[in-house]
């Protein structure tokens, strides 16, 4: 992977981040989705919003890919959505315990920070801001490996 496009994922999670713990809520989202869908998807979204009860990854994984765009233009995220989404539906499907099989660095940022290691997407982005430039590599590589171990097997099955 070229570094500049490692720059941008690493660039589109910082912005992600950094309004996960600034706090994303039921305005913003409305705003960020008003005239892009439907009235009718509109409702479905926040609805969906509702039951996540705040929780940003879990919104973004259950939401439609229109949605999860519009949301990201929203932040100011142009670009890089595939990996932003990979590193979302990573962190909400996983907490961030996993660090420690990850990199001996991630996983000092949580000892550091006191992040909770069993915690939600609050906890993903507090150890995001936090860690080294390396830390973040890391993950991304991982997450990067795993989904495409995740697209072969696919392929695979009949």
């Amino acid at each position: 992977m070229s570094e500049i496009l490692r720059n941008q994922e690493i660039a589109a999670i910082d912005k992600l981040s950094a309004s996960v713990l600034e706090g994303i809520d039921t305005t913003f989202i409305c705003a960020a989705m008003k005239g892009h869908v439907s009235d009718v998807f509109l409702k479905q979204t926040l609805d969906n919003w509702c039951k996540g009860k705040g929780n940003f990854f879990n919104f973004y994984c259950y939401t439609s890919k229109a949605a999860q765009e519009s949301i990201l233009k929203a932040l100011g995220i142009d670009s890089a959505y595939d990996a932003v989404s990979e590193y979302v539906s990573f962190c909400q499907n996983s907490t961030p315990v996993v660090l420690k099989d990850i990199s001996a660095s991630a996983w000092k940022t949580i000892e550091e920070y006191k992040i909770d290691e069993y915690g939600d997407d609050k906890s993903w982005a507090s150890f995001w801001v936090n860690t080294s430039k390396e830390s973040k590599n890391d993950l991304l590589d991982n997450i990067h490996q795993l989904c495409k171990e995740y697209k072969e097997s696919k392929e695979l099955t009949f």
